[in-house]
């Protein structure tokens, strides 16, 4: 599969050995993946299916950059507000050494309980996260026992059962406003009333900068032009920032509301909303990745959404996309 989707240049199996040797590509992406990429979204999944199971209001940045008051930069790896208490959680598959007491002092800066700031280290034996979280100002878990460590962290019982629970993603549409709740859980409500709107909106402002500007700055404009509230507005401009429509001066994507951008992916409102259907799409697919193989699924999505989605051989490509 790696090879397929063009992660590895080249391998070959040698059947004696039992063992791959491959070549991964040199792209920055696909090199993160590889050294580290991979857990974290491992460990990313496994924790939305088990808040999302236990039907706990919860909302996820991925990797927020952060400065702290002495003005030391500083990004996190999982920042999640679960019923509005922070759960910061940071991935590590080696050299946890050099980086533990950095995270230990950290979560003092940023005043997050030690049960709720988890560090998950790659195959570390059970009694050395028991140690190492009393030696450290951070609780340590490994990918055995994370689940049960957020668990406790968050206020949840951890039944023997909780495991299968946990990787089941059961479908989505087992509550009828599910799908809506997920949606306005990663603050992405499609707001279909007020989008066409915002997207013509935004595309006569960019066609008017002279210079490189900010999606937040571009909603300060935007607020003034359309009828939508602030909070929609913003999850609109969610949508259309995480579809990958901004551009820099280079046409690499911008995946930032305050780093600076030069146009749009197009001027066709059109292709912008595409994009704001491609962003409600993944978000799906996080949860339940088989959601749109049931044909009553897909009208579902559209009623919500507003919007058509895409066709099978879309969704399996945003299905197979690595996680930004």
């Amino acid at each position: 599969m790696l090879h397929s989707y063009a992660f590895l240049s080249s391998y070959k199996y040698n059947k004696y050995t039992k063992t791959i040797y491959a070549i991964p590509q040199r792209v920055g992406k696909v090199i993160n993946f590889f050294t580290g990429g991979w857990f974290e979204r491992y460990i990313y999944l496994r924790i939305l299916s088990l808040l999302s199971q236990n039907r706990l209001e919860f909302t996820c940045l991925l990797n927020p950059q952060i400065a702290f008051p002495n003005g030391d930069d500083f990004e996190l790896d999982l920042l999640f507000l679960v019923d509005d208490q922070p759960l910061w959680v940071e991935c590590k598959t080696g050299d946890y050494q050099a980086y533990i007491a950095k995270y230990s002092d950290a979560r003092k800066l940023l005043g997050i309980p030690k049960p709720r700031a988890i560090l998950v280290i790659l195959d570390i034996p059970d009694d050395l996260t028991t140690h190492l979280t009393n030696l450290y100002d951070i609780t340590v878990a490994n990918e055995n026992n994370f689940l049960k460590v957020v668990c406790a962290a968050v206020g949840l019982g951890y039944p023997e059962e909780q495991e299968s629970i946990a990787l089941s993603h059961p479908p989505i549409t087992a509550i009828p406003s599910s799908l809506s709740t997920l949606l306005n859980k990663a603050g992405l409500r499609p707001v279909p009333e007020y989008r066409q709107q915002v997207v013509n909106e935004l595309i006569a402002v960019v066609r008017s900068l002279d210079q490189p500007t900010s999606m937040a700055e571009v909603k300060a404009v935007l607020a003034e032009k359309v009828r939508a509230s602030r909070s929609q507005l913003q999850d609109i401009l969610n949508a259309i920032v995480r579809g990958g429509c901004l551009l820099d001066d280079e046409g690499r994507i911008v995946l930032s509301f305050t780093s600076p951008f030069s146009k749009l992916v197009s001027d066709d409102p059109a292709v912008i909303e595409g994009k704001c259907i491609e962003s409600y799409v993944r978000t799906v697919l996080l949860v339940d990745p088989t959601y749109f193989e049931n044909p009553h699924n897909i009208g579902e999505f559209e009623r919500v959404v507003g919007g058509k989605a895409p066709d099978m051989a879309t969704i399996r490509k945003l299905r197979e996309q690595p996680l930004e």
